[in-house]
C-alpha cells in the first residue's frame, strides 16, 4: 500500500468555527486510483486535502471526527480505515455476504444513507456505526437492501488511540427494513439517539433508541400511507431541530411527519403534491428549519415550511447549467455542513461539489453556487451522511459566523522555497522570509478573510524578506501570496491582533 500522503491544495477562506462537537468536520471521498479528497472544516478554514490510500467508496460512506473535528475512522461498508489510512483493528469484513466479496474492490453500494456513526452516549471514546447489508432476492434475483440492519462498536482507547473494532455486523432489526435510508436525531436530553427507518412497502417504521448506556431497543409504528418500494424515492431526511421528518418521492410527492424526540414517535402526516422528471435527486431542510430544498437532477426547489400554503410557496432555485467534469455535474443528494451551507453531490460520480451558501434565505438570496466545489478525485455517487450531532447540546446545529466563499482559490506552491512569517500574530508589521533569494522579480498580494484584494506589493530579484505592513487594517485574519516568474511560490495566512 503506498504511504499516505498529504498535500493542501486548496485553501478557502472563513473563520473560526466556534462549536465543539466537531464530529462532521471531515468528509471524505474516494474512488478513483489512490487518490482522495478530504473536505475539512476545521478551525479557521475550510481545505481540501489530497490524501493517496487506496480505499474505494461508492455510494456508502460514512466517517467520524473526534469532538474537536479530527479524523478518528472513515468506511465504505466493507473495511473500517482508522486515522492512518490503514484498516482498522479487526476493521475487516462489514456487511458480510456474496455483495461484500463482489463490490467491495470499488465500493459498497448498499445506498444512500445506509451507513452511519454516533458517538457513544456513555462512553467517549466508543463509536456506533450501523449499516444494512445488500442480498440477492432470490425470487426476483435483483440486489435489494434491507435483508440485515446491523450494529457495530468501535472503541477508539485500543491500538494507541487509533481504535479497535470490538463489536462487529450484530443485527438488531426485527423485520424487512426499506431500502437506503438511515435517519438519526438526538433524544431530547440530548444523551440517547433515535434512529429511523421505513419498513419495506408498508406505512411502518422501525424506530430504535440508543440509551445513554448503550442499549438498543425498538419498537413499530404505523403512520400515513403505505409506501411501495417500487415508488422513486429522492432523500428521507430529518430537519436539523429534529422536530420533521420527510420523505420525498419523485413520483408521489413530499410526506411530511413531526417527530417527537421525547417519545421517539411520528405523527400529524401531511402530503405536498409534487412530481419531478428526471426521477433521482435529493432533499434538504435549512438550518433554521424553515425552507425545505427537493431537486431532480436538473431542477431545484425552495419550499417555505411556515408558508399558509406551503405547496403554493415553491420557488425555482436552480437549473442545471450544463457543466461536466467529465459527465453531468447533475443535482443529486444534500448534506447540511457544519458551516451551515448545504452541499450536493451529483449522480455520475463528477469530481465536484455543488454549494448553497445561504439555505436560510428566501428565494434566490439563498445563493445557490453550482459545482463551486472542485475535488481531487470523483467523489463515486457517494455523501456521507451526518446527523445535527450537536442537537440538544450547548452548542449550535451549525455554525452560521463562519463564513466561506469556496470560490477563492489558491494554487499549491510551484518550487520547493521553504518560508516563513514573523511574528503571526502581528501587532501590525510582520517579516515573510525564504531560504532561497527570489530569482526574478514579483508582488505580494494581501487578502482578507472574504477573498478581496486589498494590497499588492512589488519585490526585486535576489530579496529574501518581504514587510507586510498591517498597521491600517482592524484586527482580523488576512492571507497572503508571494508571485514570481515561476507563479505563485507561497500562500500563508497571518494574523492581526
Amino acid at each position: 500500500m503506498r504511504k499516505p500522503f498529504v498535500i493542501l491544495i486548496i485553501i478557502i477562506i472563513g473563520v473560526e468555527l466556534r462549536a465543539q462537537l466537531q464530529y462532521d468536520n471531515q468528509w471524505i471521498f474516494s474512488f478513483e486510483d489512490d487518490t482522495t479528497s478530504i473536505l475539512d472544516f476545521r478551525n479557521d478554514s475550510l481545505v481540501i486535502q489530497k490524501v493517496f490510500q487506496d480505499l474505494k467508496i461508492s455510494v456508502s460512506n460514512a466517517c467520524i471526527s473526534d469532538t474537536e473535528g479530527n479524523l478518528l475512522f472513515y468506511t465504505n461498508g466493507c473495511e473500517i480505515r482508522d486515522a492512518s489510512f490503514t484498516l482498522m483493528d479487526n476493521g475487516g469484513g462489514l456487511n458480510p455476504g456474496d455483495i461484500n466479496e463482489d463490490q467491495c474492490q470499488w465500493g459498497y453500494t448498499a445506498g444512500h444513507q445506509s451507513i452511519l456513526a454516533l458517538p457513544s452516549a456513555s462512553n467517549n471514546k466508543n463509536y456506533h456505526l450501523f449499516h444494512k447489508r445488500i442480498v440477492i432476492d432470490t425470487n426476483t434475483e435483483i440486489i435489494i437492501v434491507n435483508d440485515t440492519l446491523f450494529h457495530t462498536i468501535i472503541d477508539m482507547n485500543l491500538n494507541n488511540g487509533l481504535g479497535s473494532v470490538v463489536q462487529k455486523n450484530q443485527p438488531i432489526n426485527s423485520t424487512r427494513l426499506s431500502n437506503s435510508y438511515l435517519n438519526a436525531v438526538r433524544e431530547n436530553s440530548g444523551t440517547g439517539w433515535w434512529i429511523i427507518s421505513g419498513i419495506y412497502n408498508s406505512n411502518e417504521y422501525e424506530i430504535y433508541f440508543i440509551d445513554d448506556n448503550d442499549q438498543i431497543t425498538s419498537k413499530i409504528q404505523s403512520i400515513g400511507i403505505v409506501i411501495d418500494e417500487t415508488d422513486d424515492i429522492l432523500q428521507t431526511i430529518i430537519s436539523p431541530q429534529g422536530d420533521l421528518y420527510i420523505r420525498a418521492f419523485a413520483d408521489r410527492g413530499i410526506f411530511l411527519y413531526d417527530f417527537d424526540r421525547v417519545l421517539g414517535e411520528l405523527s400529524n402526516p401531511r402530503h405536498i403534491d409534487f412530481t419531478i422528471e428526471p426521477k433521482f435527486g435529493g432533499a434538504a431542510v435549512s438550518p433554521n428549519g424553515r425552507f425545505l430544498y427537493v431537486n431532480s437532477l436538473l431542477e431545484l426547489w425552495q419550499f417555505d415550511l411556515e408558508a399558509e400554503d406551503i405547496e403554493d410557496s415553491k420557488v425555482l432555485i436552480a437549473t442545471y447549467d450544463g457543466h461536466a467534469s467529465p459527465f453531468a455535474s447533475t443535482f443529486f443528494q444534500a448534506q447540511l455542513g457544519p458551516d451551515c451551507k448545504l452541499y450536493y453531490n451529483s449522480n455520475n460520480g463528477e469530481d465536484v461539489l455543488h454549494v448553497m451558501h445561504n439555505p436560510n434565505a428566501k428565494g434566490l438570496a439563498c445563493n445557490f453556487e453550482q459545482h463551486g466545489i472542485q475535488l481531487h478525485t470523483s467523489h463515486g455517487i457517494s455523501l456521507p451522511y451526518f446527523p445535527s450531532y450537536r442537537l440538544g447540546t450547548e452548542y449550535p446545529v451549525c455554525d452560521t459566523t463562519r463564513l466561506i466563499p469556496t470560490s477563492t482559490y489558491f494554487p499549491p506552491p510551484s518550487n520547493d522555497q521553504v518560508w516563513a512569517v514573523a511574528p503571526n500574530p502581528t501587532g501590525g508589521i510582520s517579516f515573510v522570509s525564504s531560504n532561497k533569494p527570489m530569482t526574478s522579480e514579483g508582488e505580494l498580494r494581501l487578502y482578507d478573510r472574504s477573498g478581496r484584494l486589498l494590497f499588492t506589493k512589488d519585490f526585486g530579484k535576489g530579496l529574501k524578506a518581504l514587510e507586510i505592513n498591517l498597521h491600517a487594517y482592524p484586527s482580523g485574519i488576512y492571507f497572503y501570496q508571494v508571485i514570481g516568474g515561476e507563479g505563485i511560490l507561497h500562500v500563508e495566512r497571518i494574523v492581526r491582533r
